[in-house]
């Protein structure tokens, strides 16, 4: 019979991850990203220090949000205010009014018009290089656009466009490649003959190196985008807790006889090694946390004796992700598998006099958490598997919920 006090129970413990979820999923509503070291350069040329985010996005930005420090008032930050602004060694972004070809890249539906669709726009440009002749990119969902400037001029796209030729052949694609001959007449560079220039690619990697060159014949400084290098982070934690298990055995020979303990508490120890990959915003990581587990109980019915205890240790390996809410505490999901193979210490099953083996299946697992500095808390479920061998008439059901407590033993540097 389930008693009054074990439903309580039962619902105070549903509280933990309740919590935790509603907590997640307004982390994943406002925190896409955190805020690092950077600048902002304003449209008087006055250059500020602070703390920048830039929101999750596909290509370059159309906005970002700054700050002074931790506890100042967020800024938002768009083409038309802002001159330049950039992360502490890593990319930096030009706000510039340009004319920009919005034709569509879409190779099943194109243009057909040979001559840019010029539209006048207010972008954030990456700054690929800049000095004597400056390169900048621009990249969004179907638009894909490079762009120059010499010396202090106004900023012009290299012009590339697709388009169908109409007339006899109206399924034919042409190409409009005038930013080769922009390069042969405006950035003449003397390490390329006109035949090079001619065969030359609306690619990053080309024109990188076209500029990078001319101006390193010019001999003036110059500066080129290079990717910031990020190493895998590797966290190793120390994983204490507590175990809410359950454990069935039917007895399939007898369908009215079933043993049940439920609502056992036992305790859990982990060593949860974690790698967090690189260039993901410090969001993804694989895990991989041996963790010794205990289960112990005993029950007589029908004057049937049936005792149980397990003592083994299990290796689960999987995936994390991360919702940053500040630059200290952040919430995480989890998905792990847990295989078959573990470490088993003594455990034993006793049923009516005889002993029979364990036998650990695999089985599945999910947890939702917290973390702040180098505590973190969790909430982990685990799916059922039975655990007993040797049986044609006993089946056993182990499940369980755990409530980890993690403590970070040390953390390797994500930059050089």
């Amino acid at each position: 019979m389930i008693t009054i006090s074990c439903l309580l129970c039962r619902n105070r413990i549903l509280l933990v991850p309740v919590t935790l979820l509603f907590c997640f999923i307004n982390g994943l509503c406002r925190a896409q990203a955190t805020f690092e070291k950077g600048y902002v350069t304003d449209t008087t040329g006055r250059r500020i220090e602070c703390l920048v985010q830039i929101p999750k996005w596909n290509g370059t930005p159309v906005e970002f949000y700054y700050k002074i420090n931790d506890s100042s008032e967020i800024h938002h930050g768009i083409p038309g205010n802002v001159r330049e602004f950039g992360l502490a060694g890593s990319n930096r972004f030009l706000g510039v009014k340009v004319n920009i070809d919005i034709s569509s890249e879409d190779e099943s539906n194109p243009s057909d018009m040979k001559e840019p669709d010029w539209s006048e726009q207010n972008l954030f440009l990456l700054i690929l290089v800049e000095g004597d002749a400056s390169l900048y990119y621009y990249d969004q969902p179907s638009i894909r656009r490079f762009f120059y400037r010499v010396n202090e001029t106004k900023v012009k796209q290299l012009v590339f466009k697709k388009y169908k030729l109409s007339g006899n052949h109206p399924d034919e694609i042409q190409t409009n490649a005038k930013f080769r001959q922009q390069l042969w007449s405006e950035l003449k560079n003397e390490n390329y003959s006109q035949k090079e220039v001619e065969n030359l690619g609306y690619t990053k990697k080309e024109l990188t190196e076209y500029f990078t060159g001319y101006n390193k014949v010019k001999g003036n400084p110059y500066y080129v985008n290079k990717k910031r290098k990020e190493y895998p982070v590797f966290n190793m934690k120390i994983t204490p807790g507590l175990n809410f298990s359950k454990f069935r055995v039917s007895n399939t020979y007898n369908t009215g006889q079933d043993f049940l303990f439920d609502g056992q508490f036992g305790f859990r120890c982990g060593l949860e090694s974690e790698l967090i990959f690189p260039y993901t915003y410090q969001k993804v990581s694989l895990l991989f946390e041996p963790s010794y587990q205990y289960f112990t109980g005993s029950e007589t019915s029908d004057d049937q004796e049936f005792s149980v205890r397990m003592h083994f240790i299990e290796f689960p390996v999987g995936v994390r992700y991360y919702v940053h809410f500040n630059k200290s505490l952040k919430g995480f999901i989890n998905a792990l598998y847990v295989p078959a193979v573990c470490v088993n210490l003594n455990s034993e099953f006793m049923f009516d006099g005889t002993e029979y083996p364990l036998s650990f299946k695999h089985n599945m697992a999910a947890g939702i958490g917290i973390s702040w500095k180098q505590l973190g808390l969790e909430f982990r479920w685990y799916s059922g598997k039975n655990v007993l061998g040797g049986s044609d008439y006993l089946v056993s059901k182990y499940s369980r919920i755990s409530f980890i407590a993690s403590y970070r033993l040390f953390k390797t540097r994500q930059y050089p």
